[in-house]
């Protein structure tokens, strides 16, 4: 791919500034390097693309298609260098991730509503799952979870802020239990029971 695109730049410049001259200057290079180029050019495209004469410089019919689909091509690659530079490429693709199912309907969800009306090129696929998923395996690009995580050598984790749990009941639970209240006291109450990656609390 790269040597598709030698001459091309040089080709376009001496078309645009009108002579080997002017785009020699504006290229920094000489005027014999530069004509150089562009012959190497048209021997791999097997065409000639200029007329040249001492005192005029023509397109040729090939040369004139060549140019016009060159001078897009060679625009769209500075447009594209030049957001990268600037840092604003817009997300496009498919984007797979993986979060909680209420955390996810909670607070995942308004977010990601806002980044798909943004970004129309991105298509965003929300697996809702409270299993701790391994997104290498999964093929997912990203996971969210609560609670800790195990090791993994291939995994970048980021603390994204803390949960707080709370136990909650009734009245009538609650005065049943002994004063202090310790969470062990609830192992034998048959109206609580939950469940938590790190572990199962059943009644």
């Amino acid at each position: 791919m790269t040597a598709q695109l030698n001459g091309v730049q040089e080709f376009t410049e001496v078309v645009r500034k009108g002579s080997f001259v002017a785009a020699a200057e504006g290229l920094g290079v000489t005027r014999s390097a530069l004509s150089k180029s562009i012959k190497r050019l048209e021997i791999r495209l097997g065409v000639r693309l200029l007329n040249r004469s001492t005192r005029s410089l023509s397109l040729t019919p090939e040369g004139e298609i060549y140019f016009n689909r060159c001078t897009v091509a060679l625009d769209m690659i500075s447009d594209a260098e030049s957001r990268i530079e600037a840092g604003i490429v817009e997300p496009s693709g498919l984007m797979r991730l993986t979060v909680p199912v209420a955390f996810g309907h909670l607070f995942i969800m308004p977010l990601l509503n806002i980044m798909a009306l943004k970004y129309r090129a991105l298509n965003i696929e929300v697996d809702f799952s409270d299993r701790v998923r391994d997104p290498a395996t999964d093929g997912f690009d990203l996971a969210l979870r609560l609670g800790p995580l195990p090791d993994s050598g291939d995994l970048v984790a980021t603390r994204l802020g803390e949960q707080r749990l709370i136990i909650c009941a009734s009245a009538a639970i609650w005065n049943e239990q002994a004063s202090p209240l310790i969470f062990v006291s609830f192992h034998h109450t048959d109206a609580f029971q939950g469940y938590h990656q790190t572990g199962k609390l059943t009644g």
